[in-house]
């Protein structure tokens, strides 16, 4: 199963790294819907009562990649923020 719906990833990352280059306005936006998708799936699975119990814990991983996500939508943030201040004085 991970073998045929993981490769969808692979599609996922291209369509992001295609995205980051045709539009780069759009790219931040993106990025800060990852985690948000993913606190909807962990919903989703607490309420249908699915226990994780798997061997390798990469819940550490995610929370990092997820943790990733969130500090480079706020610097975007904050970024464009002490632009707008450049620009209107």
């Amino acid at each position: 199963m991970l073998g045929a719906f993981g490769i969808s990833n692979f599609l996922t990352g291209f369509i992001f790294i295609f995205m980051s280059r045709k539009s780069k306005e759009l790219t931040p936006y993106i990025i800060a819907l990852i985690p948000l998708a993913y606190a909807v799936g962990y919903i989703g699975l607490k309420f249908a009562g699915v226990n994780a119990n798997a061997e390798f814990n990469g819940k550490y991983f995610m929370i990092l990649y997820m943790a990733a996500c969130i500090l480079i939508f706020v610097k975007f943030l904050y970024d464009k923020n002490i632009e707008r201040k450049i620009n209107h004085g």
